[in-house]
């Protein structure tokens, strides 16, 4: 992993969903996310910022920004 990278690797238990995340993007690129309605979308955005607590990492260039 580099300086200009976002990586995480989340899991979140929703009761009878789970929602795992795996992932390395570059930045400061855009990148978006996609999928039907019901997929995981904003609760992935919502542990990105914190809003949610997944078990996990989240790693912003160098610095561990969420570890549980």
């Amino acid at each position: 992993m580099t300086e200009d990278t976002i990586s995480a690797n989340l899991r979140l238990d929703l009761g009878s969903i789970e929602m795992r995340a795996s992932f390395s993007v570059p930045r400061p690129q855009v990148t978006c996310l996609y999928g039907p309605s019901g997929s995981g979308k904003t609760t992935l955005l919502r542990c990105l910022a914190g809003f949610a607590r997944a078990e996990g990492w989240l790693k912003v260039g160098d610095q561990l920004w969420q570890d549980h």
